[in-house]
């Protein structure tokens, strides 16, 4: 339930049916952050790993190709990377080198 212009009593004319996140959106609009508070937000993310991005909910995993090495198929030469350990300059260059044959590119055409 949300108020219209987020003041004034909960009464039937000042409130209207919202989901919250669009709620809270509105209620923030408009609110200027101070540097502390910024420096505090950030300092609270570093290091971790926006979930929001992996997988088939990251904007580039759309133009990401599958990849095959000796330890499975992944999404991207990136996700290979990460899981295996490596850098991803690393797994790139094994995609095109010959002394890594199991490492390649999945054929993605779709026809």
């Amino acid at each position: 339930m949300c108020r219209k212009g987020d003041v004034g009593a909960y009464t039937i004319n000042n409130v209207f049916i919202e989901r919250t996140t669009t709620n809270v959106s509105d209620g923030n609009k408009g609110k200027v952050l101070s540097d502390f508070t910024k420096s505090l937000m950030s300092q609270s993310k570093i290091g971790k790993r926006r979930k929001d991005l992996e997988g088939c909910n990251n904007p580039m995993a759309k133009s990401a190709r599958k990849i095959n090495t000796s330890e499975g198929i992944f999404l991207s030469a990136a996700d290979a990377a990460r899981k295996l350990g490596l850098s991803k300059t690393t797994a790139y260059r094994r995609c095109s080198n010959p002394n890594f044959a199991d490492w390649f590119y999945l054929n993605t055409n779709k026809a």
